[in-house]
């Protein structure tokens, strides 16, 4: 009778054991389902904007963001909330930028309002929509698949030195160049939007000291954007600073 008993434990057990590894691969599995799901979604949402509001100015040549426009009006017709455009040639990064009035929103939501893992790219809501602050913050998720700031990983692993263009809804192209780009805790000041005329050059001269790489010039007056993103751990986040 013991060895019975015995036995019916053991089966029970393994059935439990069953049970349990079928049920993590079921959950597992639809976990993966719905990211590539939605990665898949927000790939197609970017393709479709970007084929209808990017015009070339020379059809002729590569539709780098030397050479093209953005029809702002479909855009705001599509999302009220956009305040410009964002592209870095050589990378996935050529995306509208949204603004709200708090930081989560645009986390978990795409420029369709959607709910979103990969979210959009978002201003800081502290910054003025026209990008005339010291240092206008923008965020976006790092996604493994490649989309959103994923590519901001390759500046700070110095494979990428393109400026960063910033299109405007008044029509205007900016053109920054990259001066800074390190890892840093989530909640450190250096993206903090509050910098003004008087402590920007020492902002500066502090991201320039925290950099992983020189980028050999000087930075004289102008305007920082900060693009910040987390890094593959999702522990701490990866910084950028351009000035114009």
């Amino acid at each position: 009778m013991r060895k019975g008993s015995a036995r019916r434990r053991e089966n029970k057990l393994y059935k439990y054991i069953f049970f349990t590894l079928v049920l993590i691969f079921v959950i597992s599995s639809s976990i993966i389902i719905y990211w590539l799901f939605q990665t898949r979604k927000t790939n197609n949402i970017s393709k479709d904007i970007i084929a209808d509001v990017t015009i070339p100015i020379n059809s002729n040549e590569k539709a780098n963001a030397e050479n093209i426009t953005i029809d702002f009006n479909k855009l705001l017709e599509l999302n009220n909330q956009v305040v410009g455009w964002i592209k870095i040639n050589n990378t996935t990064i050529n995306y509208p930028i949204l603004k709200t009035n708090n930081n989560d929103y645009y986390l978990t939501h795409n420029i369709l309002n959607e709910n979103s893992t990969n979210g959009w790219i978002f201003m800081d809501y502290r910054n003025k929509s026209d990008f005339s602050d010291k240092n206008t913050v923008i965020y976006g998720h790092n996604i493994k698949s490649g989309i959103m700031f994923s590519d901001l990983k390759k500046v700070y692993n110095k494979k990428l030195k393109e400026d960063i263009y910033i299109y405007t809804t008044d029509g205007k192209i900016n053109k920054y160049k990259i001066y800074s780009c390190y890892m840093c805790e989530p909640d450190s000041i250096p993206i903090n939007p509050y910098i003004n005329n008087g402590n920007y050059d020492e902002f500066v001269n502090n991201m320039k000291q925290r950099s992983n790489y020189d980028y050999g010039f000087d930075v004289v007056n102008g305007k920082t954007i900060t693009l910040s993103t987390c890094d593959s751990t999702g522990k701490s986040r990866i910084i950028v600073h351009a000035f114009n």
